[in-house]
């Protein structure tokens, strides 16, 4: 496959990167993974708990993104995720069938801020 489309590469500056034509320009990007606080997610509902960043530093001036890890109870989900104070994100969890018990440093998340 092959295209006429020509494509045109700048340098990224140390303060901020912005990819495409209209593309909004970030400042940080941080990945890596947090581990949760303990938390009961009962059955057929939303809780939500706390996730300590194990390295890198967000607040809340960063959008996050997480991505469960086979720690995670296979009938629970994240249905939003948050940075409401330094170093931790906040997550919702929803419980679909039968409630869980989640003990502190037992369940590890992904993590990717933008800001």
């Amino acid at each position: 496959y092959s295209s006429t489309t020509a494509a045109s590469c700048t340098t990224a500056s140390t303060t901020n990167l912005k990819v495409g034509v209209g593309g909004t320009s970030m400042a940080n990007i941080i990945t890596g993974y947090c581990t949760l606080d303990a938390v009961t997610v009962t059955s057929a509902s939303t809780t939500m708990g706390t996730c300590t960043l194990a390295s890198g530093t967000i607040d809340n001036t960063y959008r996050a993104f997480v991505q469960a890890t086979s720690s995670l109870s296979v009938a629970t989900i994240i249905t939003a995720a948050s940075s409401t104070a330094a170093g931790t994100i906040q997550v919702r969890f929803h419980a679909l069938q039968t409630a869980t018990d989640i003990a502190v440093n037992t369940v590890s998340l992904n993590f990717w801020a933008v800001k």
